[in-house]
């Protein structure tokens, strides 16, 4: 910086002069770091918002595996409630069970969860789940066979 003869700073190497008070571009820094702050802002709202929706993606998988794990563990007498147990389960993971099947000892269900999003929006997230007995059997059941 140099020192105008009337006191006055300016840039050195600016070519002629010019005093920093007579710039036209004064004040244009505050513009740039608003402008950038209320970028970070709404950034900041949208990660926010991805996550609350992935939070209640997980949160409806849960509900379901749980419920239909659950409902399918009932006794082969108690099946005719194993919607109401996987009522009881998805209620407890803050979604509501939209639709229950039992087909013999198997299980299926489908539960829904509900998001609030900014701006006053909610999003509906659905996830299903079937549980029952394993059509194979275990592995430890499993019998080898030794060939010749």
């Amino acid at each position: 910086m140099s020192v105008l003869p009337h006191g006055r700073k300016t840039l050195a190497g600016d070519g002629p002069a010019t005093p920093l008070r007579d710039r036209p571009e004064r004040g244009s820094g505050s513009v740039w770091v608003l402008a950038v702050a209320c970028l970070l802002i709404m950034a900041s709202v949208a990660a926010i918002a991805v996550a609350a929706v992935l939070g209640a993606g997980r949160r409806a998988d849960t509900a379901a595996d749980l419920a239909a794990l659950s409902a399918a563990g009932m006794g082969p007498d108690d099946l005719d409630s194993a919607c109401a147990v996987a009522e009881r389960i998805a209620a407890a993971h803050r979604t509501s069970l939209t639709a229950c099947t039992v087909e013999g000892a198997v299980v299926d269900v489908t539960v829904e969860a509900r998001q609030a999003m900014p701006g006053g929006l909610a999003l509906t997230l659905r996830a299903r789940a079937r549980a029952g007995p394993s059509s194979s059997p275990a592995p430890d059941q499993a019998q080898a066979e030794v060939g010749p």
